[in-house]
C-alpha cells in the first residue's frame, strides 16, 4: 500500500510538472501566434509598398521612354536640317568659287 501511494504521488508530481510545461508551451504558442500575425501584417504592408513603388517606376520608365523617343526624332530632324543647310552652303560656295574663277580668267 505504501508503495502504491509512493507511485501515485510520483505519477501525480510528474503530471503536475507536465501540466506546467504544457501551460508554458501554450503561452509560448500564443506569443508566437501574435508574433506571426504581426509579421504577416508587416509583410503585407511591405508587399503593398513594393507594388506601389513598382507601379511608380513603371510609369516613370514609360515617361522616360517617351521622352527619349521624342528626343531621338527631334535629333533626327535636326540632323536632316543641318545636312540640308550644309549642302546648300556647299552649293553656294561652289557657285561663288566658280564665279570668282570666271572673273579671274576674264
Amino acid at each position: 500500500m505504501a508503495e502504491s501511494e509512493r507511485t501515485l504521488r510520483t505519477n501525480l508530481q510528474a503530471l503536475r510538472e507536465r501540466n506546467i510545461e504544457c501551460e508554458d508551451l501554450k503561452e509560448e504558442v500564443c506569443k508566437l501566434q501574435v508574433e506571426n500575425k504581426s509579421v504577416c501584417e508587416e509583410l503585407e504592408t511591405v508587399r503593398s509598398a513594393a507594388g506601389t513603388a513598382r507601379m511608380e517606376l513603371q510609369e516613370k520608365m514609360a515617361h522616360v521612354v517617351t521622352e527619349i523617343t521624342v528626343l531621338h526624332h527631334t535629333l533626327g530632324n535636326m540632323t536632316k536640317e543641318l545636312q540640308a543647310s550644309l549642302s546648300n552652303q556647299v552649293v553656294m560656295w561652289k557657285v561663288k568659287s566658280d564665279a570668282c574663277s570666271s572673273v579671274q580668267k576674264s
